[in-house]
């Protein structure tokens, strides 16, 4: 007698049972032109793709050699075809000049309603474009008012003198952008429920105004020579990467408030040898109370610096009560030097509820382990922290 196998039919199409919910996440993982192709599968699974609610293309929809013409053959016939909603669109592009069918493209996805949208030179493929290589936004994108997040690398952005902003934006992200000091804080500014900020400017030197009452993580890279955090009374997150000589002016020196919300600072490439960066570095954490987290990367020993800051910079008579009272984990790497391990010695004296404090010594650092004993030796405002040393 023959046995069949239990709960399994010969003629079962497993792959047409599978929930529309699990067909949905399984295209979504898939490059789009494979997506396509599924059509082939079964019945079910024919035009299935067409109703996707995030669309790719990048690189991995073409055959090489990676060109914009053909990026916009295939991008075309399938946006035509599309047949649903499209929350989430990202375009990786090569730096070979501007195409009129991403034109056409951006202006699709402008009047379907689109609330993602990620446009960028595909740089993991080519690298960063040089400025005179950098493509234009089409104008369409700023017709696209129900956007929640924007995210633009590598482009040229010239808003029309329309456009202020964005209604409904929570999330902006400007990476390695040509955009001018006024867009910018256009951007920000009329764009009233935002809540999160990224910048990566090497272009010129900005005296940079935030304006975002809803602001809460704020990360900034590039050649800043001011910022003014005037009106973000509720952030929470707070990532920094200094440039050497780069941060020229009373950056965050003109804090208007003290931020009672902000838990997290993360900083990277701090000098606390240079006057103005330890100045600022100290004004921005004593302007955060009730920090819980704090990471830092200082830089390597001979870095460039401009005037040399003073050892007891951290031993200001107006500090002589402060505490940071909710201070739980503070993690620091490329220790180097003697501004370093005051630096250190000012947080553990001053964090009462301190948990855990890592550090990892620069690895060409001169004297490691009379570092090591004097951190050791430090006076602890925290009974229960551990001081960890990491390679």
């Amino acid at each position: 007698m023959a046995m069949r196998r239990w709960g399994f039919s010969e003629n079962r199409d497993i792959i047409s049972d599978l929930p529309q919910s699990l067909i949905g996440d399984i295209l979504t993982k898939l490059p789009i032109r494979d997506a396509v192709r599924t059509s082939i599968l079964s019945s079910r699974w024919r035009y299935q793709w067409t109703n996707m609610t995030e669309l790719v293309f990048n690189s991995k929809c073409v055959n090489r050699p990676y060109t914009l013409d053909k990026l916009v053959n295939c991008m075309m016939p399938c946006l035509l075809l599309h047949d649903g909603h499209i929350h989430k669109f990202k375009l990786c592009i090569p730096p070979m000049g501007n195409s009129p069918g991403i034109d056409q493209c951006l202006l699709f996805l402008s009047r379907r309603g689109i609330k993602e949208l990620d446009l960028r030179v595909d740089i993991e493929v080519l690298g960063p474009p040089a400025p005179g290589e950098r493509q234009l936004v089409h104008t369409a994108i700023f017709s696209c008012q129900q956007l929640t997040r924007l995210t633009l690398c590598g482009l040229v952005v010239q808003p029309p003198p329309n456009c202020r902003g964005f209604p409904c934006l929570k999330h902006l992200s400007l990476d390695l952008c040509t955009v001018t000091l006024e867009v910018i804080e256009n951007l920000i500014s009329g764009s009233p429920f935002l809540e999160s900020f990224e910048i990566d400017y090497n272009d010129d030197q900005l005296a940079l105004t935030v304006n975002a009452p809803n602001l809460k993580h704020l990360t900034m890279a590039g050649t800043f020579r001011d910022v003014y955090l005037e009106h973000t009374p509720l952030l929470v997150v707070v990532s920094v990467n200094f440039i050497s000589q780069a941060w020229e002016g009373d950056v965050f020196m003109k804090l208007p408030t003290t931020y009672n919300d902000l838990k997290f600072i993360k900083a990277m490439g701090v000098n606390f040898q240079e006057m103005n960066e330890a100045s600022l570095f100290h004004h921005l954490i004593l302007h955060a109370p009730n920090l819980e987290k704090l990471q830092i990367s200082a830089v390597p020993i001979g870095y460039p610096q401009g005037n040399a800051a003073d050892l007891d910079v951290w031993d200001e008579e107006g500090l002589a009560d402060f505490k940071f009272r909710n201070l739980k984990s503070v993690k620091m790497w490329d220790v180097s030097n003697e501004y370093d391990i005051e630096f250190i010695k000012f947080v553990l004296g001053r964090s009462p509820v301190l948990q855990m404090i890592s550090i990892s010594l620069e690895e060409d650092c001169i004297g490691k382990l009379g570092m090591v004993n004097q951190v050791l030796h430090f006076r602890r405002a925290s009974p229960e922290v551990d001081i960890v040393f990491f390679d």
